[in-house]
């Protein structure tokens, strides 16, 4: 699994902010090419947290929809989480 395995397999954003499940938030960006090296080993974390009833919300930081949220969160590196 790499960054678009997790992109694909995230919990939708506003599926995630109102399901009442603990959040963890990845900010990324598809060109970032830390965002990609940590995603191999992240991968299998996400499928884990999932399966543990966490939501793992993949942000884009590239679609201008999340600009409210990043910029809420104070993201001014990739990759960032938020919990």
């Amino acid at each position: 699994g790499g960054l678009e395995a997790m992109a694909e397999a995230g919990t939708p954003f506003e599926e995630a902010i109102h399901n009442g499940r603990p959040i963890v938030m990845e900010f990324y960006r598809p060109s970032c090419e830390q965002c990609r090296e940590m995603s191999r080993a992240l991968y299998p974390l996400e499928q884990r947290a999932q399966g543990e009833g966490v939501n793992w919300v993949m942000l884009n930081t590239d679609d201008p929809r999340w600009a409210p949220v990043w910029q809420y969160y104070g993201v001014d590196e990739l990759p960032h989480f938020d919990f």
